[in-house]
């Protein structure tokens, strides 16, 4: 649903922490080599947001839909990224079990994350 979280920022300094707990709670970190074939997948190049038939699909389900194979227990799969709009296109509304998970370095730059986020959309 538009309500749904689906980008997390979380300062340096609890990164690892968080993310372990993530893990623990059946998040699937896609791997560096999967994002792009996962992009290419999930997202509809026409216009530039989540294709249709991922909407409100489970994440196993989704995975299987993008050509990437996840642990059978997967609750959420994550993208960790750097950056916000057209070239990082999981930045964008999701609406499905999708992630993606900043670093910021400090407040300030998480407020910025944060900021471009809700610009984006």
């Amino acid at each position: 649903i538009c309500a749904s979280e689906n980008s997390v920022v979380v300062d340096k300094e609890v990164y690892d922490q968080v993310k372990e707990a993530f893990l623990k709670r059946h998040c699937y970190f896609l791997k560096a080599d999967e994002i792009k074939l996962f992009e290419e997948h999930f997202i509809d190049p026409r216009r530039g947001t989540v294709a249709g038939p991922m909407a409100g699909k489970s994440a196993v389900k989704i995975a299987e839909m993008c050509g990437v194979t996840v642990p059978a227990d997967t609750q959420v799969i994550v993208a960790e990224y750097s950056g916000v709009g057209p070239k990082y296109p999981l930045s964008a509304e999701k609406l499905s079990p999708v992630f993606t998970l900043y670093k910021a370095e400090n407040s300030v730059q998480a407020f910025k994350i944060c900021t471009d986020l809700l610009n984006y959309g």
